[in-house]
């Protein structure tokens, strides 16, 4: 979906266009500030974009997985134990095992009816609270950038929970210090070891997303 990011330079901020960061205590009965910043109603509002895009990408993604085991015929203990063997080379985050890619044709099946359906259930509530034009004209877009594979990697890595981060943190969901420390680093899908993000990066990723 296409925003309007151009900004003149110099241009002064309006008080009425600008929504104060807090972050609440769900213990609390008023909202206490742990960090004050101003965000435009235009950045909230691709933030609220960006988030239902990543939600709907999650979703998607899941279903297109599943669905491509299931077309598949199962795999053969040789074939699953070559594949255990390769990913555990690859991967050291966690030992894989020629079971964990055993499964027959049913179960495979359901797990794919079953991610379609809670893709189905998110798109619904979606137009519950976006509308029907705007929540398709979204999904179009994920379908487009997830046939493309555009930044996978990256989607999986950080790029998603740190939008579902910065979702919470502008809502007051969570303070400003929690956001940096859970949702500001990436994760390497290999070693599973963290690093800081790369924000040319994300902001690349958020610019592509919100001009598609």
């Amino acid at each position: 979906m296409k925003q309007n990011s151009k900004s003149q330079a110099g241009t002064k901020v309006q008080q009425s266009d600008t929504v104060e960061a807090t972050s609440v205590s769900p213990t609390c009965t008023k909202p206490y500030v742990v960090r004050v910043f101003y965000l435009s109603k235009r950045n909230i509002e691709k933030i609220k974009i960006l988030h239902s895009f990543c939600g709907l990408y999650i979703a998607h993604r899941d279903f297109d997985l599943a669905k491509q085991i299931a077309k598949n015929k199962p795999l053969k203990w040789k074939e699953a134990e070559s594949l255990s063997n390769f990913c555990n080379q690859i991967v050291t985050t966690k030992e894989s095992k020629p079971q964990d890619f055993i499964s027959d044709e049913d179960t495979n099946s359901n797990k794919a009816i079953i991610k379609y359906l809670s893709l189905k259930h998110h798109i619904k509530q979606k137009k519950l609270l976006c509308g029907v034009k705007n929540t398709n004209d979204l999904y179009k877009s994920v379908k487009k950038f997830y046939r493309k594979k555009m930044f996978c990697y990256q989607m999986d890595s950080y790029f998603t929970w740190l939008i579902n981060g910065l979702f919470k943190y502008v809502n007051g969901f969570i303070s400003f210090d929690n956001f940096k420390e859970k949702y500001c680093f990436e994760v390497s899908l290999f070693t599973g070891k963290t690093k800081p993000i790369n924000l040319k990066q994300a902001i690349k990723i958020s610019q592509y997303i919100l001009q598609s």
